[in-house]
């Protein structure tokens, strides 16, 4: 195959560049709950002895408003970078701002044998106003393109310059009555300061007492806008599993296609679980549904057993490799009992769960209950799978 042929077969068109960019975003317009994004223009020199590379190309520049409890920045665009074939993402925080209100942004590679590894940090990046942000992303990509040229042996011209097409803004959930997490900061300790002159409240708080302000107002602001909004609420759980994906590809592990495209499609794949979605893993997810689990496992009991308990917590979950059985242990309580019960673990067949969705994962324990998978047990109960 010659060179020309090569080239052809294997680089990105122009179509499928734009097929792509409709894909990242709509990816991106999916977390609109918890990203706003900026799209850009890069216009290139010409270069009259390629007809394959295009003379512009979209890039996007995607930020947060407001920190969040389960959506972590860096991991998304970890994911996404790794899902769009790309080499490296650039990723800044407000953590990486000096004196000089300049910004330092890391090139974290995305490849698969060196995922996660900052190949360069560049540093003296200006965002002060809106007007500095067509020069910044200019410097950013040179810098970027630069690198690659001199590190990666990949010759790639410099950008001209960039131009903002559109700005997309975070989901503003204030129409419905909802304050920003600063506003709720602000507001619970202006109360506490107005209750310092009658009751001695401090006028002073130190620096732990305000991250701990932060930590109650962030989990508040997110428990309120999950009540309004079922979008919201399930963005918010996806994020968990985005996360957990980041985190085993940190770590080296391998990621099946199967495995990102469940996660892209924001289903869960609880049969998953034989790549990276451990147990204690899909016991945190089902701990964001604890309410509704409680409920329908404490029905369940009532109907398979006649008892009425007062709650069913989850508490652990934990696998029997030899059995490929997974064993769900909830808390329990049950007041009209004289036993020392307090635990009930509800066995499932792994395969049970393939392709069940969270939602769903309660309809598999009641079954099991009403088959008689199940059994109840005490403190000194020393479990051995």
């Amino acid at each position: 195959m010659s060179s020309d042929k090569f080239v052809k077969k294997y680089r990105y068109t122009q179509k499928d560049n734009m097929q792509r960019t409709r894909e990242l975003k709509s990816l991106l317009d999916q977390k609109r709950d918890f990203i706003g994004y900026i799209q850009v223009l890069g216009y290139w020199k010409d270069n009259p002895q390629d007809n394959i590379l295009p003379d512009k190309e979209t890039s996007f520049f995607v930020f947060t408003n407001e920190p969040s409890s389960t959506f972590s920045l860096k991991d998304h665009l970890l994911f996404w970078g790794e899902q769009f074939n790309q080499q490296a993402i650039c990723y800044g925080s407000q953590v990486m701002v000096n004196k000089n209100k300049t910004y330092r942004i890391d090139l974290i590679s995305t490849e698969p044998n060196t995922f996660g590894k900052v190949w360069r940090k560049f540093t003296g990046i200006k965002f002060s106003t809106p007007s500095d942000l067509p020069q910044a992303l200019t410097r950013i990509q040179d810098s970027v393109y630069t690198f690659l040229s001199r590190s990666k042996g990949i010759s790639i011209a410099k950008i001209v310059k960039t131009k903002l097409k559109a700005v997309y803004m975070p989901i503003d959930y204030s129409t419905l009555g909802i304050r920003t997490i600063e506003e709720h900061i602000r507001s619970n300790i202006k109360a506490q300061q107005q209750l310092t002159r009658g009751y001695g409240h401090p006028k002073v708080f130190t620096m732990e007492a305000m991250k701990e302000k932060e930590l109650k107002a962030i989990k508040y602001i997110e428990g309120q806008k999950c009540a309004v909004s079922d979008d919201y609420r399930q963005s918010y759980n996806h994020n968990i599993k985005v996360s957990n994906l980041v985190k085993a590809l940190l770590q080296g592990k391998k990621a099946s296609k199967r495995l990102i495209a469940s996660v892209l499609a924001n289903t869960i794949d609880t049969d998953a679980g034989y790549c990276f979605i451990s147990p204690t893993d899909l016991a945190t997810q089902l701990d964001n549904i604890s309410p509704r689990l409680s409920k329908s496992i404490v029905t369940a009991i009532e109907q398979a057993e006649g008892v009425r308990l007062t709650y069913a917590l989850i508490d652990k979950i934990t696998y029997n490799s030899l059995h490929n059985i997974l064993n769900f242990i909830f808390d329990i309580d049950n007041p009209l009992s004289d036993q020392s019960f307090n635990q009930l673990v509800i066995e499932v067949p792994r395969e049970a769960l393939k392709n069940v969705k969270l939602p769903q994962v309660k309809k598999v324990l009641t079954a099991q209950i009403f088959d008689g998978a199940y059994r109840f047990r005490g403190d000194d109960f020393k479990f051995k799978d």
